[in-house]
């Protein structure tokens, strides 16, 4: 399911297999049998994104219900991923002095898992791991209008093919293809792969 970027090696997963593994509800209930019906709605309709990441953080079935039930009552979901790293944005004070926060307050909903004192629950490394993990389930999409962009360190960029073209003074190129399931307009139509140039900052 999920394929190797030709960029920097690093797994995503593409955004169509993203939403076939939501079109049965039964799948995810079957992944979170103690979930309510509220919540299984709100991961297959709203929250996809943040369901498979949680569900790669390393945390046992009742922590991800959990979990997933405080971004639900905070309403985080995937329209506003990727998160911030708080962890080592400095951001969450909670995490180290119990200080006042600096970020979203919809990640608080990491801080409602702190309150619940669970055992196995670790909330630096629990919450460094989310944003982490995050990456392999967030791979942008491009469109013909908009072409042009500047991604941090962190995004894996979904391009399946990848050959150097040439160097300048300040970067190397790179003529690369884009997986069919990250473009939009005539080639997603067409379903080839779309070719670009990257250019990369030394």
């Amino acid at each position: 399911m999920m394929v190797k970027s030709a960029f920097d090696n690093h797994k995503f997963l593409p955004k169509d297999r993203i939403s076939e593994l939501f079109k049965d509800d039964r799948a995810i209930l079957s992944m979170l049998p103690d979930a309510s019906e509220l919540l299984i709605d709100f991961i297959c309709r709203r929250a996809r994104r943040v369901f498979l990441t949680a569900l790669s953080s390393d945390l046992n079935a009742s922590l991800l219900v959990s979990l997933l039930g405080c971004f639900k009552q905070r309403g985080l979901t995937d329209a506003y991923f990727p998160i911030d790293n708080i962890v080592e944005n400095g951001s969450c004070r909670y995490m180290y002095e119990g200080g006042v926060c600096t970020h979203d307050d919809k990640l608080n909903a990491f801080h409602d898992m702190d309150d619940k004192n669970y055992d196995d629950w670790d909330l630096y490394h629990k919450v460094k791991c989310f944003c982490d993990r995050q990456w392999k389930f967030c791979a942008p999409v491009f469109n013909e209008k908009d072409f042009t962009r500047v991604f941090g360190e962190d995004f894996i960029l979904p391009f399946i093919e990848m050959n150097y073209h040439g160097r300048g003074h300040f970067s190397t190129v790179h003529r690369a293809k884009l997986h069919v399931d990250h473009q939009e307009g005539l080639q997603r139509v067409r379903r080839t792969q779309g070719q670009l140039v990257v250019n990369c900052l030394i």
